[in-house]
């Protein structure tokens, strides 16, 4: 059992159950460019906010953009890759992603918690995202 610590809360996890470094092969098929490869859904907010990211395939990158209802600009990390993101890659850009718009109160009051995560390429991502929602209620 190993202790990671995400945004201040000690997560503990199991690293023979995940596997951090798994990479899907490809975002596209069937002629496609822009992809939805997470959705986020934050049941502690007030409003029981959602998010999407996109990978969009341009030139011979991977670009990422986050999407919300209300079309707030996101700062991600990273922005681009040559490949699909590692799981481990995926779980920084959703922890690390910040406001750009500079409403910052109004994005703490929507990003309240730690997402549900859900993802047709990542499947273990769900898991990761579950326990550490458990622990955060744990905490508290």
């Amino acid at each position: 059992m190993n202790v990671i610590f995400s945004g201040g809360i000690p997560y503990f996890c199991s690293m023979d159950t995940l596997d951090f470094d798994f990479q899907p092969k490809t975002y596209f098929g069937d002629n496609r460019s822009s992809v939805v490869i997470a959705r986020l859904h934050y049941p502690e907010s007030q409003w029981g906010e959602e998010l999407s990211i996109f990978a969009e395939y341009s030139q011979g990158l991977i670009y990422y953009e986050v999407a919300d209802f209300y079309s707030n600009t996101y700062t991600v990390q990273p922005e681009f890759t040559a490949e699909p993101l590692r799981l481990n890659q995926l779980i920084f850009l959703i922890e690390t992603m910040e406001d750009e718009t500079g409403n910052s109160e109004n994005i703490d009051l929507m990003k309240m918690g730690v997402p549900e995560v859900t993802s047709d390429f990542y499947p273990e991502i769900t898991k990761y995202f579950e326990d550490r929602r458990r622990d955060q209620r744990k905490a508290h």
